[in-house]
């Protein structure tokens, strides 16, 4: 549990705002993918990679009072105070590239961090190495959220090569 809370005080450390479920469950996505020790196995679910279990200590870490809730989550401190944090740099630069890229383009972070870690998932964790199948098989996987995805798949699959996560 003390690397769980490390790696959620860390994560809070280095994004300015956690927008919700799906920003968080693809943030610890992108951890587990850093390098991080994130104990948690992700498969793929209608909004791209997702654990079960994850969201089942979130949950419990909400009801304990560790994390609130209101639109976007948030540390109680009086938890965390004692809590040291390490993590590489290459956390904070992947993290703060994220949040750059979506301010230059005034793009939603929540979809540009969902579409990058699903156009992940589907690169490493499947046969498909190209970009142009990787786009198909995501219109494929998705059809009803591809709308709201494609306006991202250019620049997140851009993000994800310079980060170093696809080749």
């Amino acid at each position: 549990m003390d690397i769980l809370l490390q790696n959620i005080k860390s994560l809070f450390e280095v994004k300015e705002t956690v927008n919700g479920k799906v920003d968080l469950q693809k943030s610890f996505y992108f951890m587990k993918e850093l390098s991080i020790l994130i104990p948690f196995n992700f498969r793929w679910s209608k909004l791209g990679p997702y654990s079960y279990e994850l969201s089942n200590v979130i949950d419990r870490l909400l009801h304990q009072g560790y994390l609130s809730y209101k639109g976007f989550y948030s540390i109680n401190d009086e938890y965390f105070s004692s809590i040291e944090t390490k993590y590489p740099s290459k956390m904070g630069f992947f993290f703060d590239t994220l949040n750059d890229i979506c301010e230059e383009n005034d793009y939603n972070e929540v979809y540009f961090i969902e579409c990058a870690a699903s156009l992940h998932f589907i690169y490493k964790y499947s046969n498909i190495r190209s970009k142009e199948s990787t786009f198909v098989r995501l219109h494929e996987l998705k059809p009803a959220r591809i709308d709201l995805l494609e306006p991202y798949m250019e620049t997140s699959w851009t993000f994800l090569v310079e980060q170093e996560l696809i080749s």
